[in-house]
């Protein structure tokens, strides 16, 4: 089977790893970073190309793995493929390949990924899509040979999951961010919070979060969110971050209430 892979970015990097793991691939990768190129080219044994005008159009499969705002100008530029194309996006729609290719889809892994990170695909959800029945049915069979977790998922549930993911990854990281420069200020290290982060996502992911969701907002403490305000009373900003997610909380409560 012959794959490439279309960028060298954090996802393209976790994908060029684990192909290159896979019996009986030939595996290229297309990007602009000579020195990405060669480091993937020794480390992988694969054929490397710096432009999409040189990539294999027989390859069984075409994977692009590039920022969601340059999907539109990398297919422009792609030449005619024999083969299947996919992008791996969690928010770009399925529409974007228009109809330039005969066979396409979607392969999108719902994982945060960071090059300097080792992650497990294996455990990571796959959510597929494709332009037709037997392209679906290949994709799929690719994604499992990745995943055990693969799920069929149209774009505009995927472009919800993509947004919920913003909200259960990235503003949960900002969120620690915060909290590190908080702790910093009393030269407090953030290792402390390990167990209670470990703790918190733990018990998101076993009981609905609403159920466990904890603090002073939950219990309607106006005297410790009183207390932490005046603490923040230097930070303007993080004063109206406290409480207005603090109100959020007490909002979902109030919900969950009425609900029961």
């Amino acid at each position: 089977m012959n794959v490439t892979i279309i960028g060298t970015g954090n996802v393209g990097q976790y994908l060029i790893r684990f192909f290159s793991k896979i019996e009986n691939i030939n595996l290229q990768i297309c990007g602009r970073n000579s020195n990405v190129l060669h480091q993937f080219a020794v480390e992988c044994e694969c054929a490397t190309v710096d432009s999409i005008k040189k990539i294999d159009t027989n390859a069984d499969f075409t994977l692009l793995a590039v920022s969601d705002n340059a999907y539109k100008e990398v297919i422009e530029q792609m030449p005619n493929v024999k083969g299947i194309v996919i992008h791996t996006a969690g928010s770009v729609p399925l529409a974007v390949f228009g109809a330039k290719f005969n066979r396409c889809g979607v392969m999108y892994p719902l994982q945060t990924f960071s090059a300097t990170r080792k992650s497990d695909f294996k455990n990571i959800p796959f959510c597929v899509e494709a332009s037709d029945t037997d392209t679906l049915n290949k994709i799929h069979k690719l994604s499992k040979k990745l995943s055990k977790d693969v799920r069929f998922m149209n774009s505009e549930q995927r472009k919800v999951i993509h947004l919920a993911a913003v909200f259960a990854c990235n503003f949960t990281n900002h969120m620690y961010s915060v909290a590190a420069k908080i702790l910093e200020s009393q030269h407090i290290p953030f290792a402390v919070f390990q167990a209670l982060i470990t703790e918190t996502a733990k018990k998101a992911c076993e009981m609905n979060p609403v159920l466990a969701q904890t603090g002073p907002a939950m219990r309607n403490d106006q005297s410790t969110i009183k207390s932490h305000l005046e603490i923040l009373e230097s930070n303007a900003d993080l004063q109206k971050l406290y409480s207005f997610v603090s109100e959020s909380i007490a909002n979902f409560k109030k919900q969950e209430d009425i609900n029961d």
